[in-house]
């Protein structure tokens, strides 16, 4: 349902590592093939070695200022909420973001809020990643189908003020 299933056939032969310039070249187009494909030229996005839930554990981490779980009240709300309680106690600013699951499986409900966090991982790219959202967090091997897993994870580029390094 998700994306590759044990029938799929992956044809590539990758006779080089992450170490390698060709490995950047191909990165580099990635990320450009993402921006373009899916119209996030205002994002600077970064792939990361994991799942959907990895994307938004690494914004939530990253995050300078405490994380607020908004939206609907299902699974990845909870999950969300609960990483947001053990990392709020380290963060010393008192401003807080918000997070919000786009498509909330577990009760099947679609929710959008402005200037926030986005959980796009079972919402994009059937919907678009909302222009003012700070950041969001998907992955690869959900609804865009993509053999490999890969997580997401696009900052707004002049957002980044909000993260730490």
């Amino acid at each position: 349902m998700f994306g590759p299933t044990p029938n799929s056939k992956i044809n590539e032969i990758i006779d080089f590592n992450h170490r390698e310039p060709k490995f950047f070249k191909l990165y580099e187009a990635t990320i450009n093939l993402i921006k373009e494909k899916f119209k996030l030229n205002e994002f600077d996005i970064c792939l990361l070695s994991g799942s959907g839930s990895l994307a938004i554990e690494s914004l939530i981490f990253s995050s300078r200022y405490k994380i607020n779980t908004i939206g609907p009240k299902g699974v990845f709300f909870k999950r969300w909420n609960s990483l947001s309680e053990y990392y709020n106690p380290i963060k010393a600013e008192k401003k807080t973001l918000d997070l919000y699951c786009a498509y909330e499986t577990s009760i099947s409900e679609f929710f959008v809020a402005k200037n926030s966090i986005v959980d796009a991982v079972c919402a994009f790219p059937y919907y678009s990643i909302p222009k003012d959202s700070i950041a969001f967090g998907t992955v690869s091997n959900k609804l865009i189908g993509a053999a490999p897993l890969i997580s997401i994870v696009g900052v707004r580029k002049d957002k980044w003020n909000l993260f730490n390094d």
